[in-house]
């Protein structure tokens, strides 16, 4: 699962361990919310391949820094259903799988890509959800930099009980004030420092 996991991430230095944070951020909330052992292997399976799916879809578009077409957009809204096509010959539960195709659906039933209702949403959905919107929030990229920490919990706050389940954002929130959430996001800090230094260089020899 993990080297499934890293053959994606190996195309992007920016999102290397995307998947493997997400995991460690969506079992830090299970365990805060008492999720049974059995359940968070589950949802630690489903994490590192959510966005296997994403392999297939064009840099151009993956790293774009503006907004997607409506083609584009459409491709990227496939990935979970490419997701779960790729990790189903791999023999993995059913609640596995479900997550997997359905970690971008929302509490408001606007999510993708099948509209799901919130009655339909289980528990690990939603702290996966959460997790993985955390993570978008919290890495750095290409093109800005990670979101300060008073904006993202006020974005965390505003989507709670519209787009995340509140209690989910909550356990996560009291996370977020002790040091577990920071010391994942450590190393991506200290290899984002060393990419940025050295593609700076390359621009300020290139400029010469």
């Amino acid at each position: 699962l993990q080297s499934l996991a890293n053959g994606l991430e190996a195309r992007d230095e920016y999102t290397r361990g995307h998947s493997e944070r997400v995991m460690q951020v969506a079992t830090l909330v299970a365990s805060e919310l008492a999720v049974s052992p059995d359940s968070i292997d589950s949802l630690r399976n489903a994490s590192l391949l959510h966005d296997i799916g994403k392999i297939g879809i064009p840099d151009g578009i993956l790293r774009k820094a503006g907004k997607l077409t409506a083609e584009e957009w459409e491709q990227m809204r496939r990935h979970p259903i490419v997701s779960e096509e790729i990790c189903r010959p791999l023999g993995l539960a059913p609640e596995v799988l479900f997550l997997i195709k359905h970690h971008h659906e929302h509490l408001d039933g606007h999510g993708y890509p099948s509209g799901l209702r919130p009655q339909d949403l289980p528990l690990l959905q939603r702290i996966l959800v959460v997790a993985d919107t955390f993570d978008a929030m919290r890495s750095r990229r290409p093109y800005r930099d990670c979101m300060p920490r008073e904006e993202l919990v006020s974005e965390l706050n505003r989507n709670a009980g519209r787009t995340l389940d509140p209690t989910v954002v909550d356990a996560l929130l009291n996370l977020l004030e002790g040091e577990k959430l920071d010391a994942i996001y450590a190393e991506h800090d200290s290899l984002i420092d060393v990419v940025d230094r050295y593609n700076n260089e390359e621009e300020r020899l290139e400029a010469a």
